[in-house]
This record gives C-alpha cells, sequence and structure tokens, in this order.
C-alpha cells in the first residue's frame, strides 16, 4: 500500500455518517473501521499528529515515543488466537505499514538486594520465578494459568450483554465472575506466601496502573496474561508508524482527517445527536458522533450538562481519575548494550510496593521504569547514541515539588540500571544542549495517563459503556469500557465501530467481526 495521510485544516463536506471526536488510538481505529464497512468518517484531533498519546516526536536525531513503549496484542497467532492489534491492521489492509517486534526478556525487576529478568512464554515466565521462589513455583503456576484463564473469557464476553448473559455469568464466566471486585493483592496473596515473592511479581504494578492493595486483579491479569503469553511488542522507528498505519487504514477507505482543530461542542437536539460545531464556528453535521478524548471534558464541556441524565453527569464527576506519568527522555553516549541489559527495567526501592505508592503522595520517587529502546532498535538514535526513557508513575494529586530534586533522585535511580548515567548525559528532550545536568532536566508529564483509576470499583462494567443515554452517542478511549493501554484503547474503537454497525454485540472481542 501507498497511501499517504490526506489531512486538511477543513472537511471536505459539511455532512458525515460519523464524526470521530479525538485522533487517538481508540478514535482512529474507529473510525478507521467504519470507513473500512463504507461509512463517510471524519475524524477531528487538535494536535498535529494522529495518535494522541502514541506519537513519536524527532529532536537533534532521536525519534521519542512521548507515552507508550510496549504494547500486546500484536501477534499473528498463539493460544488466544491472533492478537487484536495484528487483526485490526490486517482488517484495515496496513499491516505492512509497521514493524512490530516481539521484546524478549519482557522486562527486568530490580528490588533492594535481588533482581530478575523475566522471559516471555508462560514456561519461561514461571520457571523464572520458580527459581528465584523454588517453594512457590505451584502457586505461581496457578496464578497464571488463572490470569490465562480470565483473558480467554474476557476476550470471549459479549460487547452488549444480555440479561441471559448477566445472569449466567457465573457458570459460563465463572473467572470473570468470581475476580470481579478483587484487587491484586487480595487475589495474588492467595496463590503466593513468601511477602517477597509477591512484590518481586506485582513490582510491574504500574501496567495497571495501581499498586497491588488498590488495583484490580481482572485489569491485571488480562494485561500480563497478554504480554507473557502473546507477547510484548514494540513498533521499530517509533510508535507513530502504528498511529500512521491506523490513520492510513482511515484515508485509504475513504475517510477524512482534521488536524490542529478543536471540537468545540456537540451538537445535541431532543436527545439526539446532529452533529459538531469545530472551532471557529465550522458546524459539521453528522447523526452518529464518537467522542474518544477526556470523558471529564466530553460531558464537561462538549455536552451541555442539561442534555445529560443527572446520574450519567454525576458519575463523570465523581470518577477518579488515573496516575500521571513523569518522564525524562535522555541521550547517553555510554556502552549500554555491553550492559547487557533488558529494553524494560522496573526499579523499585522498597519492597513494599503499596508504601512506595503512598510515599509518592509527598513527592518521593520510590519506583521508576528504565526503558531504552535503542536495544535492538538504534535508528530511533544518532549513531554511537542511546536512547533512555526514565518514568515514574505519581498519583494524580502529586504535591508541587522541587523538580529539581525529582530529576536527580530520577537519574540517581536509574544509574542501578546504567552506571554513571548522570555524567554521560548528552542529551535531554526538551532541554538546551548547555544544560544537562540531572538537576536542570526538563520534566514532561501526561496527566490521567490510563483515563480513570483501574480500582475494581472503575473495571469491567464499572467503567464507562461504549452507549450513552444519548441517542448517536458513543464512547471509546481509556476512559470508557474496556481500559487504559493501546490494546484495551483499540478494542475499544473495535467495540464502538460495531455498535454504530449493529454486527455482532452478542459476541466478544473474538473473532474481530468486522
Amino acid at each position: 500500500m501507498n497511501v499517504s495521510i490526506q489531512s486538511s485544516p477543513h472537511p471536505t463536506r459539511d455532512r458525515y455518517d460519523v464524526v470521530v471526536v479525538g485522533g487517538g488510538m481508540a478514535g482512529l481505529t474507529a473510525g478507521a473501521l467504519l470507513a473500512c464497512n463504507g461509512l463517510q468518517v471524519l475524524v477531528v484531533d487538535a494536535t498535529d499528529k494522529p495518535g494522541g498519546v502514541c506519537r513519536t516526536l524527532e529532536a537533534s536525531g532521536y525519534a521519542i515515543d512521548l507515552g507508550v513503549h510496549l504494547v500486546s496484542g500484536c501477534n499473528r497467532g498463539g493460544p488466544f488466537g491472533p492478537g487484536t492489534v495484528f487483526s485490526i491492521l490486517e482488517r484495515l489492509g496496513v499491516s505492512d505499514q509497521c514493524e512490530l517486534i516481539q521484546v524478549d526478556p519482557f522486562y527486568t525487576a530490580r528490588l533492594p538486594g535481588q533482581s530478575l529478568v523475566v522471559p516471555a512464554g508462560l514456561e519461561p515466565y514461571v520457571d523464572a520465578y520458580s527459581a528465584a521462589f523454588p517453594a512457590e513455583r505451584k502457586g505461581f503456576k496457578s496464578l497464571v494459568n488463572l490470569q490465562a484463564d480470565i483473558l480467554r473469557e474476557w476476550l470471549t464476553f459479549p460487547i452488549t450483554p444480555s440479561i441471559t448473559d448477566w445472569l449466567s455469568m457465573p457458570f459460563t464466566y465463572p473467572k470473570l465472575f468470581r475476580h470481579r471486585r478483587t484487587t491484586m493483592a487480595e487475589t495474588i496473596s492467595r496463590y503466593i506466601r513468601d511477602p517477597k515473592a509477591r512484590a518481586l511479581y506485582a513490582a510491574i504494578w504500574p501496567y495497571p496502573g495501581l499498586p497491588p492493595a488498590q488495583a484490580s486483579f481482572l485489569v491485571w491479569a488480562i494485561g500480563m496474561a497478554s504480554y507473557v503469553e502473546e507477547g510484548a511488542y514494540y513498533c521499530r522507528g517509533g510508535f507513530q508508524r502504528l498511529a500512521n498505519a491506523v490513520a492510513m487504514g482511515l484515508v485509504s477507505h475513504g475517510g477524512d482527517i482534521v488536524l490542529e482543530r478543536r471540537v468545540e461542542r456537540i451538537l445535541v437536539r431532543n436527545n439526539m445527536v446532529e452533529g459538531v460545531i469545530l472551532d471557529g464556528a465550522e458546524q459539521v453535521r453528522a447523526d452518529t458522533v464518537v467522542a474518544a478524548g477526556d470523558a471529564r471534558e466530553t460531558f464537561g464541556k462538549l455536552i451541555p450538562s442539561d442534555d445529560l441524565p443527572r446520574s450519567w453527569s454525576q458519575r463523570t464527576r465523581d470518577g477518579k481519575a488515573s496516575l500521571s506519568i513523569l518522564s525524562l527522555y535522555l541521550g547517553t553516549d555510554l556502552d549500554i548494550e555491553s550492559l547487557g541489559i533488558s529494553k524494560e527495567n522496573i526499579v523499585q526501592q522498597s519492597w513494599d510496593l503499596d508504601a512506595n505508592w503512598d510515599e509518592a503522595l509527598s513527592g518521593g520517587v520510590t519506583g521508576m521504569s528504565v526503558w531504552v529502546p535503542t536495544l535492538g532498535d538504534p535508528s530511533i538514535a544518532p549513531a554511537d547514541r542511546h536512547q533512555v526513557a526514565i518514568l515514574i508513575a505519581v498519583p494524580p494529586e502529586f504535591p508541587d515539588v522541587d523538580r529539581s530534586q525529582i530529576t536527580e533522585q530520577m537519574v540517581y535511580g536509574a544509574e542501578q540500571v546504567i552506571p554513571n548515567l548522570g555524567r554521560h548525559i548528552t542529551f535531554a528532550y526538551g532541554a538546551n544542549k548547555s544544560s544537562l545536568k540531572p538537576s536542570e532536566l526538563p520534566l514532561n508529564k501526561i496527566d490521567a495517563a490510563y483515563g480513570w483509576a483501574a480500582s475494581p470499583q472503575q473495571s469491567g462494567p464499572l467503567r464507562l459503556p461504549a452507549t450513552t443515554p444519548i441517542r448517536g452517542l458513543y464512547l471509546a478511549g481509556h476512559w470508557t469500557q474496556p481500559g487504559h493501554g493501546i490494546r484495551g484503547v483499540m478494542v475499544s474503537g473495535l467495540r464502538a465501530a460495531r455498535l454504530i454497525l449493529g454486527r455482532d454485540t452478542n459476541l466478544g472481542i473474538q473473532p474481530l467481526g468486522l
């Protein structure tokens, strides 16, 4: 396929079948699948590139992924069938537009006095943890099998379950039913007795987005089973290529995309969608709108509260937002490849993971991810340089603290993985080249990085659904079901498209059905 992404400052027509508000991966997926099925689709986004947080910026010879560094669901086959991301790319005819390569080992967990290289694949994964804690092998095996069962049930659970589906859930989807309200800590402790074994196993808790005592076990299980058994993938050249591929799927099937324009309002009359108003008072008519942005903005700004039932408005007002991400994107002249480290490194300064989170409430840096994408993809940095991303997960109420102390602590923590990094920084995204001291590095921030916090009270069917009380208005993105992550939001786009088309809504995510 040789199709460029055609973006113009104005829509090509004044009426579409569907307008998608938000050109992140959820909106792009919904729009592209709808266009692929013959609808006239417009995707509108306020930024200069499609993809939302799945974007790559170019600076001083570096290609920097600002929001994503691993994704699941890219496998051609496996224990659960083809991965969802792979299937969507295939359906759109754009799988040749980006190269998704499996990362193995998955990550290395580093806690005080102990580290563990965690490989991909069910048996190697269990073997690695069992070698560190031999007495816990049976528990690890049972827990990993439980996670796989939960993912399998989730993939087949109906997109729009009927009353019969809900009533029969304890028998037809027993694992989903039993664990629908449990936390990571509650379930993991049933299988693993040793507190250190539990901490090492859950060290990658920022992936579900809350520490073990608060995070939904279902969110953890679905994500980890997919990564472990289907594989963790990186997009060669940066994840912008994945976003561009889906955008190409949109335009190749006749869809339009307008960038650097804001939707000021979603038009609603008599409880029905009529279209949108763009900045500059430009009106675009449509009987269907997919809102794929921040749900708080959708229901707090784009749609007047008078157009919503009170219970729905209250639901979005009272929801608890997820963690935020603070990050440093660095270049270094160190020979990192000689260290033999993993691309993904999870560093926790304490074995008490929940205490780490509590300390972050007062501005402490107690855990981080150290990501080195140039290990395996040297094309995203200048010759003889490596790219290093240091990311910390912080609560939404993270205090306004001295940023110089934060950046120093982040670099110091990363030196547990890459010794002497602080003295060998040759580039920092957003910084002047003459000011590269650890205390002077600029922090990047993504607020509410996962939409709603993934607690048991805000996960599964308790997250916002794809349908709304307003006829013709649908939702997609990480504020909605099923949840966050690139795979999760692309699934939400698939769900919205199926509902709009009236296709196979009694089926689960697999088979693809579009």
